[in-house]
């Protein structure tokens, strides 16, 4: 079975992933959480990504020097 669920920011997407992959015994895959910025409440640094065993990396960040955007 695939999953792609988009829906607007902060409402409840990654929350109903995570509740949903709680009672799945084989996962594969990765969602996506924001790095707040907690100077300014509501704001975001960039993104993790969080795959089903937990390993996370970064996927975006405001420091990355890089010119992709």
């Amino acid at each position: 079975m695939k999953i792609l669920l988009t829906g607007q920011p902060h409402s409840g997407k990654t929350t109903l992933l995570a509740r949903l992959l709680a009672s799945v015994s084989q996962k594969q895959g990765f969602v996506t959480q924001e790095i707040p910025d907690p100077g300014h409440p509501g704001q975001r640094f960039g993104f993790h990504l969080v795959d089903a065993d937990q390993n996370t990396a970064i996927l975006a960040h405001v420091d990355n020097p890089s010119t992709i955007r």
